[in-house]
């Protein structure tokens, strides 16, 4: 997706402002309508492998698909909830934002940046 925005504006604002799901988002809601459809799927086998429950403690290296369910959210997903609901269209956010390089040089060389003060 193309927003046309500015360089410095972070993804977690990005996501905020438009709405988006987050990856993790995304690909726990996919894998909830997957398993929710694979109980009706006609090959037995399909039916057999999306029953099964998850044992977390087991094998805590071995992951397995319906792992995802279980995990808790990102902080970009807790901080989109929570800024969801307290947030109209007439507040402003107050956010930090990234800026730019701190000096600019004429030259461009980065060479040092001059004082305010006059030198002579």
């Amino acid at each position: 997706m193309t927003t046309d925005s500015p360089w410095y504006m972070r993804n977690v604002d990005l996501h905020r402002d438009l709405d988006l799901p987050t990856i993790a988002q995304y690909m726990k809601t996919l894998s909830k309508t997957y398993f929710e459809n694979a109980v009706r799927h006609p090959n037995p086998l399909v039916v057999e492998a999306s029953t099964y429950t998850p044992v977390p403690d087991v094998e805590p290296k071995r992951r397995r698909p319906k792992h995802v369910l279980d995990d808790p959210d990102d902080k970009i997903t807790t901080d989109n909830v929570s800024q969801q609901h307290t947030h109209t269209q007439h507040t402003q956010r107050l956010r930090r934002r990234r800026r730019g390089p701190r000096f600019l040089t004429s030259s461009g060389r980065g060479s040092l940046p001059r004082s305010r003060g006059r030198s002579d």
